[in-house]
């Protein structure tokens, strides 16, 4: 595990928690509202607008074999959003067999170190969230936080373990450090 400056020093809040696996699909859907879904509009529009011009062409007679292009565009489409829905179905699967878990998150001013802990063991992985990277993004909804650190890492923080001054106190940090990483 990478060492960072931040574990030397107090965290501002610690929590331990559980996640039900309904808030880990609905996290889930967010993160890939956010993050896939814009690249999923963009290939759908581009091969769309490729679709649209071999109909066209088969239209005003130019070569008929376009409309096997045109297929092939449209079922383009289709899988890259059925692999997007499939992805997050696996993801709610593997999540349901590890459903007992508990996490600790431990928040410090220039980070987060969240420890997962397996049902029946003393000992977790723990994930560094260094807020001094540019890879860090966080999500804030309205019933959890999602920590994202791109590529890598996917954590979900249940806003209930907080009260109303811890949950203002972390707002306040997050926006503070991350800057346009923290999206509301």
């Amino acid at each position: 595990m990478e060492k960072v400056n931040f574990q030397n020093a107090k965290p501002i809040l610690q929590k331990e928690y559980s996640i039900p696996p309904h808030m880990y699909d609905s996290a889930f859907k967010d993160y890939q509202r956010k993050f896939v879904y814009p690249t999923n509009y963009i290939i759908s529009a581009v091969v769309a607008i490729i679709a649209i011009i071999d109909i066209v062409m088969v239209a005003t007679g130019k070569s008929p074999a376009l409309i096997v292009l045109a297929v092939l565009c449209v079922a383009v489409i289709v899988a890259v959003w059925l692999h997007t829905s499939s992805v997050r179905k696996k993801f709610v699967q593997n999540i349901a067999k590890v459903k007992d878990e508990r996490q600790t998150a431990q928040f410090f001013d220039d980070g987060i170190i969240v420890t997962i802990i397996p049902k029946g063991s003393t000992n977790g992985e723990q994930i560094v969230i260094d807020f001094s990277k540019d890879n860090v993004k966080l999500l804030d909804k309205n019933y959890y936080f999602i920590a994202y650190i791109v590529k890598s890492h996917f954590c979900i923080i249940p806003k209930k373990v907080f009260d109303a001054a811890e949950e203002t106190t972390l707002s306040k940090t997050f926006q503070k450090k991350l800057g346009s990483n923290y999206i509301k």
